[in-house]
């Protein structure tokens, strides 16, 4: 009888350390984040231009789902930090006005001045060797093979 208290005020006990810990945790967890104001700078209306164009003349644009449409966002290293640039949210309808991207593409803006001299599929798979390119979704890739399963034959111009 004496051995059955012992182990379950022993049990109440660890679980009271447990549960105290993981409050803890989880407010100090909180109180040390910090929010970051990320700065945007705009693409020249010549950048602005050359990217327009150049995703307009590629064929993968019209097999990207329309309701499961793909942002390409550029950034550069001119202040030192990851500085981001302008966005493009793009569906098989060609360029969107609003819209949630199931797929963000990150690619270093200096690729840029390279799209009015080649191919996008160049373009994007010598910025891939050079890892300046990310990617980035919520989605699992089991998901986002079924959502975007038209473009897999693509899957070599998208450095993939």
């Amino acid at each position: 009888m004496k051995k059955k208290a012992v182990i379950v005020i022993s049990l109440a006990l660890v679980s009271l350390v447990v549960l105290s810990g993981f409050f803890l945790f989880n407010k100090a967890k909180d109180a040390g984040e910090t929010v970051q104001n990320i700065e945007t700078v705009p693409l020249t209306p010549i950048e602005r231009q050359a990217v327009v164009n150049t995703l307009l003349q590629t064929e993968f644009i019209k097999d990207i789902p329309e309701d499961e449409p793909i942002a390409i966002v550029f950034y550069d290293f001119e202040t030192g930090e990851r500085r981001l640039r302008d966005g493009f949210l793009i569906s098989n309808k060609g360029f969107l006005s609003e819209g949630t991207p199931t797929v963000y593409v990150y690619l270093h803006s200096k690729y840029i001045k390279e799209f009015e001299q080649g191919d996008l599929c160049e373009v994007i798979s010598r910025a891939n060797r050079n890892g300046d390119v990310a990617t980035y979704s919520d989605y699992s890739n089991a998901r986002l093979l079924l959502k975007y399963a038209g473009m897999l034959k693509h899957k070599s111009c998208l450095g993939l």
